[in-house]
């Protein structure tokens, strides 16, 4: 398996006209793009909604 980074933005899904939300990225491992984007949304509550999802392999 390779690491991915991934990046995201969120935003609450109570108010989802903010105009900034909120930036994160993590490592995971994973045998493909597609992969790592699952395995984090996984991680990420209902109630987050999440924009501009990219994933970039490492190494």
């Amino acid at each position: 398996m390779a690491q991915y980074r991934v990046t995201w933005e969120q935003k609450s899904a109570n108010n989802p006209n903010a105009k900034t939300g909120s930036r994160h990225s993590t490592t995971v491992q994973a045998s493909s793009i597609m992969d790592a984007k699952a395995k984090v949304m996984q991680r990420i509550p209902t109630s987050i909604k999440v924009v501009n999802m990219t994933a970039s392999k490492m190494g």
